[in-house]
């Protein structure tokens, strides 16, 4: 007895580029694959070292991860993109929210700003917080801006030195301290890393692919703008909605 399959087929997916490592090419054609570009779920593959990866999102808008394939006959294999937790976009309510913000690695664009409870550091000329890293030995410190209960920390000024921009993939490992100055004191309240990369081109391409696929150029959909903070959180480090839009520039 024969039984026809009433199921219906999955229509396939297409993949579009987010962003590659490493080199990775289109069998057929020879093409190496680019941010932007997009191709059926079944295109063949070569992945030209170990490891080399691809980030894509599919068209039902899911991210995954393309790595090497681990046997014949498979043409990559698949990884979910993690979904990471992204930072509160409101004020920073207290001493235990603002160490937890400041702490593993945290995306600079170009600059940070982050609104918290004027009671946690009761801030003023003589109570101030700033940032403390090193530079070939020498200590640099770099008090930090705070206006109407908003902290504002601009990655230009923080990066230089006696008016010459330094790399900031070399010194992002930060302290930060709250000073005392009528006790000549300071208490390091958080130690975290900025990632600052070079080239902020690529991050920000990769972005709009993710605002393509999503056909949310002006970033109005909740789904679109939580995507996009899970990926630099992933890639690039932690960033809220807030520090996001105003480095894309949508308001």
């Amino acid at each position: 007895m024969r039984f026809n399959n009433t199921g219906k087929k999955r229509a396939p997916l297409e993949f579009k580029v987010i962003r590659v490592e490493g080199n990775i090419t289109y069998q057929a054609s020879g093409d190496e694959m680019k941010r932007g570009d997009s191709f059926p779920e079944k295109e063949p593959l070569v992945f030209k070292s170990a490891l080399a990866s691809a980030a894509v999102i599919d068209s039902k808008l899911n991210r995954v991860i393309l790595r090497p394939p681990s046997k014949k006959g498979k043409a990559y294999n698949l990884f979910p993109a993690l979904n990471n937790v992204t930072p509160r976009a409101g004020a920073i309510l207290n001493l235990i929210d603002f160490k937890a913000y400041f702490s593993d690695t945290l995306f600079l664009p170009n600059e940070l700003k982050v609104t918290m409870n004027p009671e946690i550091f009761n801030i003023d000329d003589d109570h101030f917080l700033y940032l403390e890293y090193d530079y070939y030995g020498e200590e640099i410190n770099k008090r930090i801006k705070v206006k109407d209960s908003t902290m504002t920390i601009y990655r230009d000024g923080l990066f230089n030195i006696d008016g010459q921009p330094i790399n900031p993939l070399k010194y992002g490992v930060m302290k930060m301290k709250l000073r005392d100055e009528t006790k000549g004191q300071s208490t390091e309240i958080a130690t975290f890393t900025f990632s600052a990369p070079k080239d902020l081109k690529a991050p920000k391409e990769e972005v709009r692919v993710i605002m393509s696929a999503y056909g949310d150029i002006r970033l109005k959909k909740k789904e679109t703008t939580e995507a996009i903070l899970a990926y630099l959180s992933q890639f690039y480090g932690k960033i809220n909605k807030r520090n996001m839009r105003n480095w894309m520039g949508v308001y």
